[in-house]
């Protein structure tokens, strides 16, 4: 029984850093509005656009579609299942092991192709891997908190779990504005 309560605890503190996502996601919405509008108003033909689009966009779009995944596809599922105290300890310790092993993985691939770039632009794009990476550092730790609570049956490092998602999410931010900086120098010059 305390084991359930930890589990749906665990869904629950969860559940209030769900604002955060939501903030998260609307800021990747707006980021993609800006990118089409600055597509349509002067799109441009040129080695640094034509190398962006193929390499490095490429990498990024990538990187965010895998930890977005993660979190939306796992996390929360799990989460949510707690929460219903649906799941056993054994299977919500084992998908967060995949999370915590799938954000390890992320954190250590920030090598966005910027060969073709501008300085400023190379700056950027490395900023955007960058921030990237550290918010996937901060999902692994928080992935890694929820196993030792599961572990543990002790709930006395949710805060600190909470944190490293919040944390994580503010990473996630400064990555879109880099991405929306990068963006506009390029479809805008």
């Amino acid at each position: 029984m305390k084991k359930l309560f930890l589990i749906s605890s665990l869904a629950l503190l969860l559940g209030a850093c769900g604002d955060d996502q939501e903030e998260v996601q609307k800021s990747v919405e707006d980021k993609e509005e800006v990118e089409e509008v600055a597509k349509e108003e002067k799109p441009k033909e040129n080695k640094e656009l034509t190398y962006y689009e193929a390499e490095t966009k490429i990498f990024i779009d990538e990187y965010v579609k895998k930890f977005d995944s993660t979190w939306n596809n796992i996390w929360v599922i799990v989460m949510d299942r707690a929460e219903k105290n649906d799941i056993s300890t054994q299977d919500a310790y084992t998908q967060i092991q995949k999370v915590h092993d799938i954000y390890r993985e992320m954190s250590m691939d920030d090598d966005v192709p910027v060969k073709q770039l501008s300085k400023e632009n190379k700056k950027l794009a490395k900023e955007v891997a960058e921030n990237l990476s550290y918010a996937s550092v901060n999902r692994q730790e928080a992935a890694k908190i929820a196993m030792e609570v599961l572990e543990t049956n002790s709930s006395a490092k949710l805060n600190e779990m909470n944190e490293k998602i919040q944390w994580s999410d503010e990473f996630v931010q400064k990555a879109v504005a880099a991405f929306k900086e990068l963006e506009s120098n390029l479809y805008t010059e």
